[in-house]
């Protein structure tokens, strides 16, 4: 009798070789009707297009050992306990919603903890920055079980530390791991080896700049990755955007235009291969956004608008898409009736000001436009900055009873400090309403739902308010000051967040 393993092998074979069709097996049929309930995936296929001529491109490979095929993308965002990376999943989809009896009438705040202050950033012309401490773009906490019965709250600091605290108290489960660079991106957890934390660093201060790999268990450095790289087309070493976890793999595009692709070892990190490209007639590279996956293949968007499918396996680009301006909001991934869709929405940076920002939905097996919707917005310099207008946080995809919505925030639809919040039909692109919101924000939404599956939306903004809408009608039922400025993203609990601020504060808030 063949054993499962062997007909798994022979059916991804036949994956690999066009054409070629696996010989019936009946006594694996027989097994699964006897209560395996296991049935092969389905095969997916994306075909080189046309449009990916628009891409120069090489793979330079550190590991020629190691095979590179990439099988099963979507094992590691399983366990629905935990939150370990931006937006829940590989698909940043955010799966994980919280959960309400009733509606509630106020916000209020569990516990704060304080991060350290964080130090001066020195910057051109002999100007300095102070990024104190709490956490900025993205900033997304995880949430994990290390131990048993005890769940702890993991976030990466502007202070340059990474933090574990105990979620019911606030307290400090375990030391913190100083990076001695601020993060401003999103940590991420290894699903595979407890304690393993991904940190990658947008801002240099008095370490190396690149992606550590650090063991919170003992306050360990397990690995370092430069983002100085020699292969570099754009010399901006940094990493703000999340990676993903693939079978053994872990993929981590960077702000220098290169996608990263290493193995994921107990000892951190190695090198496997990397792809650097760029796109004919658009000189702007770095990604700043996280990269999303479905099955075997990767999307990722950059800073001069170009959206790319590229294969996990062989890093080769399939499709490219114009997307009109930077793109720093990370695509989504949402399947519906079994097709694979994209929502990505750009900025207003490169174009003049004001500007205009485009929310689309493509097809992800091929690049193509099926809606697109503009919003005219500004940006904003002070002399030292540019804060653009535009889309900076990443799209929400309703369920239950709001399954037929997306909705995305807008900076700046207006000139002054403003914003708006969008709700979509994924099916028309029509805007089914519209919230004015007063002050702009770069913080994603998250996701309660109601036992009838009601969808309500919470949201931070720059001036420390948190917002709780309801997903029908977008209507605004909350409108609280919290902190001081959420920039970073938050996650639920049941009817609990988790959010940090910039300044200094890590909040556990309830809604009541």
């Amino acid at each position: 009798m063949r054993s499962l393993y062997g007909v798994i092998s022979l059916f991804l074979l036949c994956v690999a070789m066009p054409g070629c069709k696996p010989e019936r097996d009946e006594s694996y049929e027989r097994d699964v009707v006897k209560g395996l309930k296991a049935v092969l995936p389905a095969p997916f296929h994306i075909g080189r297009q046309a449009s990916a001529d628009m891409i120069e491109w090489k793979v330079v490979y550190d590991d020629t050992v190691t095979p590179g095929t990439v099988t099963n993308s979507f094992a590691a965002y399983d366990d629905t306990s935990r939150i370990i990376t931006f937006r829940g999943s590989q698909s940043r989809d955010m799966p994980f919603s919280g959960h309400i009896d009733s509606i509630p009438t106020s916000i209020v705040v569990d516990w704060v903890y304080q991060t350290n202050a964080g130090t001066d950033h020195e910057l051109a012309g002999g100007s300095k920055m102070h990024w104190y401490g709490g956490s900025g773009w993205t900033g997304q906490p995880s949430i994990v079980s290390w131990e048993p019965e005890q769940q702890e709250i993991v976030v990466g600091s502007l202070d340059g530390n990474i933090y574990a605290l105990d979620a019911s108290t606030g307290r400090r489960s375990r030391a913190p791991f100083d990076t001695k660079n601020p993060i401003k991106g999103s940590i991420s957890l290894d699903p595979t080896y407890p304690g393993i934390v991904y940190a990658g660093q947008g801002i240099r201060h008095t370490a190396a700049s690149g992606v550590r790999a650090v063991n919170m268990l003992d306050s360990t450095l397990l690995s370092f990755h430069t983002r100085d790289d020699k292969y570099a087309l754009r010399r901006w070493g940094y990493a703000d955007g999340s990676p993903a976890i693939i079978d053994s793999f872990l993929f981590w595009p960077a702000e220098n235009g290169i996608i990263y692709k290493y193995v994921r070892t107990a000892q951190g990190l190695r090198p496997h291969s990397k792809l650097i490209y760029k796109v004919r007639d658009n000189k702007n590279l770095g990604i700043e956004s996280s990269i999303a996956v479905y099955k075997t293949y990767g999307f990722i968007a950059d800073n001069g608008g170009s959206i790319i499918c590229f294969d996990l396996s062989t890093l080769q680009p399939l499709w490219y898409m114009a997307n009109g301006d930077d793109t720093d909001a990370s695509p989504v991934i949402s399947i519906e009736q079994d097709v694979p869709y994209l929502y990505v929405g750009c900025e207003v940076d490169k174009q003049s000001n004001p500007g205009t920002a485009f929310m689309r939905k493509l097809d992800a097996r091929t690049g193509s436009i099926v809606w697109t919707d503009s919003v005219r917005c500004w940006s904003y310099t002070d002399g030292l900055r540019i804060l653009n207008g535009g889309m900076l946080s990443t799209p929400l995809i309703g369920r239950g009873k709001q399954k037929d919505l997306v909705v995305a925030a807008f900076c700046r639809d207006r000139p002054g400090q403003g914003g708006v919040l969008i709700a979509y039909d994924k099916t028309t692109g029509q805007r089914r309403y519209s919230v004015s919101m007063p002050s702009y924000t770069w913080s994603s939404p998250i996701a309660y739902y109601t036992q009838d599956e009601h969808l309500y939306i919470c949201i931070g903004d720059v001036n420390g308010y948190i917002s709780f809408i309801d997903g029908e009608n977008g209507n605004v039922l909350i409108r609280q000051r919290i902190g001081s400025n959420f920039e970073a993203s938050p996650i639920p609990l049941g009817s609990s967040l988790f959010i940090a601020s910039r300044g200094r504060n890590v909040y556990r808030c309830s809604l009541r």
